[in-house]
Parts: structure tokens; sequence; C-alpha cells
């Protein structure tokens, strides 16, 4: 939740996330993930003059969007504490509130390592 105003005179839209996922082992280095996540952002409170315009992505009352995701996922790990994932992500359902880009798929490849 944002909680005030910029030096610029405006505040961006509440974010609200819940995300719910499931993961399991296939074998000892393998694993399996799926997940859900719901996104809910508000619009923008205010408005910066300079970036005032006759175009409707100006626009303060057109930035809010919601989303619904769902995601599959594989990750791999070694006992050397390395890790990589890779999640595949399609919207749902989603509702924006102005002329914004829909997001269409989306494919994460991620790098981990615990020492």
């Amino acid at each position: 939740m944002r909680t005030g105003t910029n030096d610029e005179g405006y505040t961006l839209g509440d974010e609200h996330r819940l995300t719910a996922w499931y993961s399991r082992l296939l074998s000892s280095r393998f694993s399996w993930s799926a997940r859900v996540e719901y996104l809910d952002r508000g619009n923008i409170s205010g408005i910066d003059p300079m970036i005032m315009g006759p175009v409707q992505t100006a626009d303060p009352a057109r930035q809010g969007a919601m989303r619904l995701d769902a995601a599959l996922g594989i990750n791999f790990a070694t006992a050397a504490g390395h890790r990589i994932a890779l999640e595949y992500v399609v919207p749902v359902d989603q509702d924006l509130d102005g002329p914004q880009l829909e997001m269409d798929a989306q494919f994460t490849l991620g790098y981990q390592y615990t020492f």
C-alpha cells in the first residue's frame, strides 16, 4: 500500500498480490512446480504536470490492472548448492484500465547458488 505522495505530486496505485504454489520432487535433483498469482494494481492518484499530455497513456485513471496468472516450472538442483529453475507463465484473465500492454506469456530462467 502506498503511504504518501512523492515530490512530483502523485502517488502510484496500491498493489496487492496473492500467490499460491505447489511443488513436488520428481527425483533427488529434479522437481516441478505449479503456481497461481493474482495481481490487483490501482490507478495513480494525482498527476505529474511534466507528464501531462493529450494521450491516453498519460492519464492517471488508466494505469490500473487486474491479472490472474498460471505458471508451471521445473527445477534442477545439485548437491554442491547450484540450482537452475525454468518457469512458464500465462495469464488466465486480465483486465487493464487503459491502453497498456497485455501479457501473452512469460518465461523466467533463474540460477541460484547456496553456500
